[in-house]
């Protein structure tokens, strides 16, 4: 990723520099040579002028005169420069190859300007054995033309120049390039290091190790950071919630399971010689597999609630609380114990729905487990502030400060509980879908009696603090 980062950079910088920069260097090119040009254009005017305040009455050019205003414009230019007189004879040439008095006329440009005519252009040379361009202006003197001034230079002294300007602007290109190249280097490894701390952090979850990755870099990349953190936090929960789940079952299904094979094998032993008894080994057989199925399927519920995502929605408790009274009734009629929900309006929340649900429902049904012939389990909805509270009131025997406080713990039952009756699952489920839910969950000592199950909701879905979300007493 990270040279494939490097390449983009680079192939786009690259790529404004072709379209921007080839253009302007062939436009820079093309002006340079222009400029030198007319720089020959101008310096021949110039001089053309100087030299016509040479000219004396007669028309005739000064020699000496014509040698100091070249010797005098050589100084401070590399231009070739040659002065002649109105017949084209040479007297004066900043070109030490050039005589004086050397005849000039077979040069098509001084015989152009001696006709009066203004010569630009180039020829092939055979003297700089080179393309010339010249610039040949003719000294004029009242009416005639008392001699030309011609500079010149070689086209390749020409090129080099120009070319020149346009190496310092390959360069400067270059240098763009090479400094994209630096900073595309810089900017992907500032982009892949964390990239390259999530993929060692993958690594390590992969290997099932804890995997925590330090949110920085650009605001993407800190979301996707934070994304991993919180999904390795729940995969390391996943894991160790299997672990605990097995060492559970392990544990948990090694009595029943006991149980049963010795009821078996005394049935079996029974069988030919006490038809009666094996009859009843048969029959406590039944019950020890009745007591393994729910220990399994209350395992198997506490597992899930374990690993649950819960869904917020808006819904009124009061229509739920109505909704679990009539799923409970008839199961509550076999136990003679009246389910009655009493609520009042403005209990809209927005919570978990399921998880309300399934914490009153285990509320519920232990409470049925401990409530007494002809009594009554109240399911009670009130709003408080900024939440609404569920209470489960039953009439049965209650608990006590300390077992209250346990209760919550895995796999724990009241002393007096007939181990056949629960599997000490159901308050666990309720500690779990509470912390999934972000509720606060609580027994207290009933009025009069009996126990209170609670389960506070906020009403707007705002998280309670951690510390609240499994509670005992809170509002005893």
């Amino acid at each position: 990723m990270k040279r494939n980062f490097i390449l983009v950079i680079v192939g786009i910088v690259a790529l404004v520099v072709i379209v921007r920069d080839v253009p302007f260097i062939a436009h820079v090119a093309r002006v340079e040579r222009e400029r030198q040009i007319t720089r020959l254009e101008r310096d021949a005017y110039v001089l053309a002028g100087q030299a016509r305040e040479l000219v004396d009455v007669n028309g005739n050019l000064g020699a000496s005169e014509a040698v100091s205003l070249v010797d005098e414009f050589s100084a401070n230019s590399a231009i070739d420069v040659v002065v002649t007189d109105k017949n084209g004879i040479l007297i004066a040439s900043s070109v030490s190859a050039n005589r004086v008095g050397e005849d000039f006329k077979n040069r098509p440009e001084i015989a152009s300007a001696l006709l009066g005519n203004f010569a630009l252009g180039g020829r092939q040379s055979v003297t700089v054995s080179d393309t010339l361009v010249y610039a040949a202006i003719p000294i004029f003197f009242r009416d005639s033309v008392a001699g030309v001034v011609r500079l010149s230079r070689p086209q390749t002294v020409i090129d080099r120049e120009v070319n020149s300007q346009v190496r310092q602007l390959v360069l400067a290109a270059g240098v763009a390039v090479l400094i994209a190249i630096i900073a595309g280097v810089a900017l992907a490894g500032v982009v892949s290091a964390p990239l390259r701390r999530l993929q060692d952090a993958a690594e390590d979850l992969a290997q099932g190790r804890n995997a925590v990755v330090k949110p920085d870099g650009p605001k993407e990349l800190r979301a996707l950071a934070r994304q991993f953190n919180s999904m390795s936090d729940r995969v390391s929960q996943m894991l160790s919630q299997q672990k605990r789940f097995a060492g559970d079952a392990a544990h948990q299904l090694r009595t029943p399971l006991t149980a049963l094979r010795l009821r078996l094998e005394q049935a079996h032993q029974n069988l030919r010689v006490d038809t009666a008894a094996a009859g009843s080994n048969l029959e406590a057989a039944l019950k020890e597999t009745d007591r393994l199925s729910m220990l399994t399927e209350r395992m198997l519920q506490l597992a899930r609630s374990e690993g649950q995502v819960l869904v917020t929605e808006n819904f009124d408790v009061g229509i739920l609380c109505r909704e679990i009274v009539e799923e409970w009734s008839a199961l509550a009629g076999e136990s003679q114990v009246s389910v009655v929900a009493e609520t009042n309006g403005g209990l809209r929340v927005d919570a978990s729905r399921f998880a309300l649900h399934e914490i009153v429902a285990n509320y519920l049904d232990n409470a049925l487990n401990h409530a007494p012939p002809r009594s009554t389990v109240s399911i009670i909805a009130t709003r408080r502030m900024d939440e609404v509270e569920v209470i489960v009131r039953d009439e049965g025997p209650g608990l006590n400060e300390t077992q209250r406080r346990m209760a919550f713990e895995r796999f724990w039952r009241a002393q007096t509980e007939p181990s056949s009756e629960s599997a000490g699952l159901g308050l666990a489920i309720v500690a779990q879908l509470s912390r999934a839910a972000s509720f606060a969950v609580g027994l207290k000592q009933a009025p009069g009696g009996g126990l209170d199950s609670v389960v506070r909701v906020p009403v707007d879905g705002k998280l309670l603090d951690r510390d609240d979300v499994v509670t005992e007493n809170r509002r005893s």
